[in-house]
């Protein structure tokens, strides 16, 4: 998924990841990559949207987060 150079293509998949609940510490680290690194805000987007719906909240979960809305410059993804 990560090397996909079609952003929408990478937002749909992170959303369809999120909509199948099954949480593994990989697909953690893909969500907080993909918020962390992406350019595309849509990506960023999804990926946050994901990790609600997952209901990830562990203490590195919400340190991320918390860096990501200090630097985070698109509205739809604060």
């Amino acid at each position: 998924m990560q090397s996909d150079h079609i952003w929408k293509i990478k937002a749909y998949a992170i959303k369809a990841l999120g909509a199948i609940g099954h949480v593994t510490e990989q697909l953690k680290d893909l969500l907080l990559w993909a918020l962390h690194y992406e350019q595309e805000p849509g990506i960023r987007m999804e990926a946050c949207n994901s990790i609600v719906s997952l209901n990830l909240n562990d203490a590195n979960v919400q340190n991320v987060l918390r860096e990501q809305l200090l630097v985070e410059s698109d509205p739809l993804v604060r």
